[in-house]
């Protein structure tokens, strides 16, 4: 993945949906080194951290901090439903 692409590739992904697709492949990765640990898929605490830093980043690119926020909470949300259907598996 290059995340320096701008335009989409002959598959006509956009670097956004190449950051979803690789967040996502890494969910299976996650769901397995949580496996058997009692770890739980929801971290409250962790997730606001993260948040918080992507608003920062955000507004310092010049992006919609609430929006950058959205797309990432959408993400970690997206990732834990993947985790879960690994689990009940």
């Amino acid at each position: 993945m290059n995340p320096r692409r701008t335009t989409s590739g002959p598959d006509g992904r956009g670097p956004l949906t190449d950051v979803v697709v690789a967040r996502i492949r890494l969910s299976g990765d996650v769901a397995a080194a949580r496996f058997g640990t009692g770890a739980p898929f929801d971290d409250p605490v962790r997730e606001a951290q993260l948040l918080d830093q992507v608003r920062g980043q955000a507004e310092a690119a010049g992006v919609n901090p609430d929006a950058a926020a959205a797309f990432f909470r959408d993400l970690i949300t997206a990732s834990t439903v993947v985790q879960r259907g690994l689990f009940a598996r």
